[in-house]
């Protein structure tokens, strides 16, 4: 049974009704009493302390801790806060044979977003492939392939901009969220740990700067064999990440430390790991919306979206159900008329429901 908590008017009442109690009827029932101000000075006591006790109660789990409690339960169960990430990748720098690109030269993108050259790099016919890490940290400095950077300080020789390469400028990842934070804790404690189990490798794998979500199969692709997909959902360009991430991640599973211990903890001898990304497979969706506004709009599309991040898996089903669900709750909503899908999406095995196209009808 839940303790309820009195409110400050009902200690006021218990308190004056505990002094009354305790005088002669004449004392009592005199007009200037000092009862009254006694029994407002206790029962403000008393709402400051059940006030605070309340506060105790909810830093105890950690599904309603306060973030400085948060981050310190967490640390003790070996669940660290993701930090900042910087992007990384390639640009294609043209200009005049023999010119030198000197190892921190900084480019920039339109807003603002500056990388430095990790390493001096020297244009051969005409073209030089420079790697360029973000200055900052930040999902922000991720940019996909052929767009465009200019150069800071000009250079003879180097042609002021350039192209981001095959595969983009990836791997910038804000710090993880708190929500975030407290549902990978969540998942933590719920988790029955034996050993390198199935979801010890989804909890490994999410640990990954940019990973948000993470699946390990057993026996897949075949007996002794373990597979774990993952997707990077705050990325530009999808969710699906590149090798880089993908051998990152592969590596951290492989020699695993423990934050807790700092022992490590990889993958188990007798498991051969298999670390992959699924395929994505849009889902397009025509809606009649009631009202046909902007707005509405928006927020249907916004609350697809949060269905999709929520419930997609690799091979999962999306129920149709939950679809009008999601439209039906957004923000204005009044009524709807879905057409497509017509029923339950369920993707190939290994590929994960994504936002497709909305046509609004």
């Amino acid at each position: 049974m839940p303790f309820d908590r009195p409110d400050l008017k009902t200690l006021i009442s218990r308190v004056t009704a505990d002094l009354n109690s305790r005088f002669s009827d004449a004392l009592s029932g005199l007009r200037r009493r000092v009862n009254a101000v006694y029994a407002r000075v206790l029962a403000g006591l008393a709402h400051g302390i059940y006030g605070h006790q309340e506060w105790i109660s909810r830093q105890i789990l950690p599904d309603t801790q306060d973030d400085a409690w948060l981050l310190r339960f967490g640390t003790m169960r070996g669940v660290i806060r993701k930090p900042a990430s910087w992007a990384v990748g390639n640009i294609a720098v043209t200009g005049t044979s023999g010119a030198v690109i000197p190892a921190g030269t900084l480019w920039h993108k339109d807003d603002g977003t500056e990388y430095a050259t990790t390493a001096e790099a020297v244009i051969a016919e005409g073209v030089a492939t420079v790697t360029v890490a973000a200055v900052e940290a930040g999902a922000a400095a991720n940019a996909e392939q052929d767009a465009t950077v200019s150069i800071v300080s000009p250079i003879a020789g180097v042609n002021a901009t350039a192209i981001v390469a095959a595969g983009g400028l990836a791997g910038g990842a804000d710090i993880e969220s708190i929500e975030a934070y407290r549902q990978r804790i969540v998942k933590r404690e719920a988790a029955f740990i034996t050993g390198a189990n199935r979801v010890v490798y989804e909890i490994w794998a999410e640990e990954v700067a940019a990973v948000t979500r993470a699946w390990a199969y057993e026996a897949t692709p075949a007996a002794g064999s373990l597979t774990v997909l993952f997707v990077c959902d705050d990325q530009e360009g999808g969710i699906v990440p590149n090798a880089a991430k993908i051998a990152e991640v592969a590596a951290y599973l492989e020699e695993h430390t423990d934050p807790a211990t700092g022992q490590t903890v990889g993958r188990a001898v007798n498991v051969t790991l298999v670390v992959d990304a699924p395929a994505e497979a849009p889902i397009d969706f025509t809606i009649a919306p009631g009202p046909n506004t902007q707005a509405v709009k928006d927020a249907i599309a916004a609350e697809l979206a949060d269905l999709l991040r929520r419930e997609a898996e690799p091979g999962g089903t999306i129920r149709i159900s939950h679809i009008r669900e999601a439209i039906s709750v957004a923000a204005g909503e009044e009524d709807h008329v879905l057409t497509v899908p017509a029923a339950d999406v369920t993707p190939a095995a290994g590929a994960i429901a994504v936002m497709g196209e909305i046509t609004w009808a």
